[in-house]
């Protein structure tokens, strides 16, 4: 048993009003009543890629161009594709002959090189997109990891009120799933599981349901452009009735997959299938010969029936006499294989070895002594 439910952000303003994309209530028609053990899972999920990966949490760095003044600078919130757009954007005319950033495609590194006592510090949150620990930079330095412009956005965190809390880190919370980021900015995002992963609920009864979607700095995740028409999320859950398969395991311990019974093998045909295969040229020569005794007899019966013969009789008599002809047979020509007195060892004949060349023999001398 099972069924789904729609849940659009903006779907209950009236009931809620302080609804957004990332965190919402949805005041369903009808209260849900569930009776017995339920789970229920994301079958599918809608979302707007609409923020920004440099934001006001993660734009700050500061530069020194070597006269001891730090100044701190913040780039533009928005939208960078690459790694070469924010270095642009870091990149100042004061910094000429100072301060220089250089992105490398080939290991997707970045390295900034500082001149003449000048030195770059980074910041949280803008060093993790640039591969860097936060640190103060002076001389030569590469990033000890590779640039993304994606590092904060990898994947965003669903919460629910009705499901049971597991573990998330060093915390219990009530998560739903984990939901992999993909698309490009401005993109509408659609994200199907066939295979839904299931969490326990736990109320019996509900008539409002609450979603948070959060980073894994358990931030909510930051949607720009909210009040678009069209921007909204929503979340199609499946809810499914608790199968009894789950707790029905044998034993104890950590459940396990029992899986289906198959046979390996050939079974029976696998003992005896020499056994029938050295057998089968004497079955078929015994099926003609029992074919052909058959019909001899069968003559015979008739024979006998027309000389006046009872029936049963005959048919009895002509059949035991067949019988014992056959069983003759049999022993006759078995004994005709394997022989009927004691087997003796043939000796194999020694062949003469007589030399390709005649040997030449040598005459007397009349000095031979």
């Amino acid at each position: 048993m099972s069924f789904y439910v729609t849940l659009p952000s903006d779907s209950s303003l009236h009931y809620f009003p302080n609804n957004k994309i990332s965190s919402f209530i949805t005041q369903l028609p009808s209260p849900i009543l569930l009776e017995g053990e339920w789970e229920v899972g994301i079958a599918e999920i809608f979302y707007p890629h609409t923020w920004y990966n440099i934001n006001e949490k993660n734009n700050i760095f500061g530069f020194d161009l070597g006269d001891g003044k730090l100044i701190t600078r913040k780039l533009p919130p928005g939208y960078y594709e690459s790694i070469p757009d924010i270095l642009r954007s870091m990149t100042l005319p004061a910094h000429e002959g100072k301060i220089s950033f250089k992105f490398n495609a080939n290991n997707k590194r970045v390295k900034i090189k500082t001149q003449n006592d000048a030195r770059v510090v980074l910041e949280a949150g803008l060093c993790d997109v640039l591969g860097f620990h936060s640190q103060i930079v002076k001389g030569i330095e590469e990033s000890a990891f590779v640039a993304d412009p994606q590092a904060a956005f990898p994947v965003f965190y669903v919460y629910s009120d009705i499901v049971q809390p597991v573990v998330v880190g060093h915390v219990e919370a009530p998560l739903l799933r984990v939901v992999r980021i993909s698309g490009d900015d401005g993109d509408a995002v659609s994200a199907q599981y066939d295979r839904p992963h299931y969490v326990p609920v736990i109320r019996q009864s509900f008539h409002t349901i609450e979603i948070e979607i959060r980073l894994n700095s358990g931030d909510l995740l930051p949607f720009e452009r909210e009040n678009e028409s069209h921007h909204e999320s929503t979340l199609r859950v499946l809810y499914k009735k608790f199968e009894d398969h789950y707790t029905n395991h044998i034993g104890s311990g950590v459940p396990y997959y029992e899986g289906v019974s198959f046979q390996k093998g050939y079974g029976l045909g696998g003992i005896f299938r020499r056994l029938f295969r050295a057998a089968l040229p004497f079955l078929v020569k015994g099926g003609k010969a029992v074919g052909k005794e058959a019909l001899r007899t069968g003559t015979r019966v008739v024979s006998d029936v027309l000389s006046g013969e009872n029936f049963k009789i005959a048919a009895r008599k002509r059949s035991e006499e067949a019988g014992r002809g056959m069983a003759r047979k049999a022993v006759e020509h078995v004994q005709s294989m394997i022989g009927r007195g004691k087997y003796k060892r043939k000796r194999k004949k020694q062949k003469k070895v007589i030399s390709k060349k005649a040997i030449k023999v040598k005459g007397r001398d009349i000095f031979d002594p």
